[in-house]
């Protein structure tokens, strides 16, 4: 199972506890880590693919985006725990937007943990559905083959990941927000008013639970 996050409502939950924007990054990312190393342990789940950072964030205020440059870097640190727990971790999007530092810490921990085959996980950072599609047409527009879905899916940056069987979105908003518009054709999808700080296992197996509650049919 293929699960896609939007994480959506780290500065309203700082907004809420009086605190720093920043804390609210840093709140969302130890919860982040907690799930996956919740999701690791289910058989249910073989991919997670969260949207960290969208190509339109990348528009915020300077400072912020620092500080949230700071925190990715924990990846790093965090990296032997997702190698105990079997997981991989993949960096998707147009990471030539990105400072080189943080490329470079991302490039360590793919190769840090790309034995793992318990669960994939998807960093989708400067990433955007219309501009993953775009970059994808621009690989394509010299081929001589005839351009297929089949073909096209492979140019993606989540080629090796199967499409996504459910998008769970905090914050209250009902939108996907060119989050992994291509993957996501046919996910189903779960909205909760929850910000993401204070979203947890329990939740994710609320979403799971209306997952297999919904009748796929595919348009058929």
């Amino acid at each position: 199972m293929h699960i896609g996050l939007i994480l959506d409502g780290n500065r309203r939950w700082a907004k809420k506890h009086s605190l720093p924007t920043a804390m609210g990054h840093k709140k969302g990312i130890d919860i982040f880590q907690n799930l996956v190393e919740y999701a690791a342990e289910l058989e249910r789940i073989s991919v997670i693919s969260a949207f960290a950072l969208s190509t339109e964030n990348l528009q915020r205020d300077a400072k912020e985006l620092d500080n949230l440059f700071r925190l990715f870097l924990n990846f790093e640190k965090r990296a032997p725990i997702l190698v105990k727990k079997g997981a991989r971790m993949r960096f998707l999007g147009n990471l030539a937007l990105l400072p080189t530092k943080l490329r470079d810490s991302f490039a360590r921990v793919a190769d840090m943990t790309a034995a793992g085959e318990k669960l994939v996980i998807n960093i989708c950072i400067a990433f955007g559905g219309r501009d993953e599609i775009v970059r994808a047409a621009e690989s394509l527009r010299h081929s001589e083959k005839t351009i297929t879905e089949e073909l096209f899916q492979t140019h993606l940056d989540a080629a090796q990941t199967p499409n996504i069987d459910l998008v769970i979105r905090t914050g209250g908003q009902k939108r996907i927000s060119n989050f992994m518009i291509w993957e996501a054709a046919y996910a189903e999808l779960y909205f909760t008013d929850l910000l993401w700080p204070e979203f947890s296992a329990a939740e994710l197996d609320k979403a799971i639970i209306f997952f297999d509650e919904q009748k796929r049919n595919f348009g058929k």
